[in-house]
């Protein structure tokens, strides 16, 4: 008996004590769209800045993304051919919607 009351104590102070180390994860979504052309753009890297948290967009334009920091956020957005763009969350709630400016390079050698 007193074996099993601590092993319930035991069970019990542990999922006590991870339940706040859940609650911090923050979830993230959003779309990125061409700003010429308003098409969305797939396979676009989209990473928290200062953590190794990230993501890619997919066919759709459309991300996700659990970190485990609380807001205000700051998102880096990066492709090939499309300027870098870094994007302040403030609000978990809210669907990031990013405009997405091409890279003018061509002949700029």
């Amino acid at each position: 008996m007193r074996k099993t009351l601590a092993l319930m104590l035991a069970f019990t102070l542990a999922g006590i004590c991870s339940m706040p180390s859940m609650a911090q994860i923050t979830s993230i979504s959003g779309n990125v769209r061409n700003s010429v052309t308003g098409e969305a753009v797939s396979a676009v890297s989209i990473t928290v800045k200062g953590s190794g948290s990230g993501t890619f967009t997919n066919g759709n334009g459309n991300f996700k993304l659990n970190v485990n920091k609380a807001v205000p956020l700051t998102l880096l957005i990066t492709s090939i051919g499309y300027e870098l763009q870094e994007i302040q969350v403030t609000d978990a709630s809210q669907f990031v919607q990013v405009s997405f400016k091409p890279a003018s390079a061509l002949g700029q050698e």
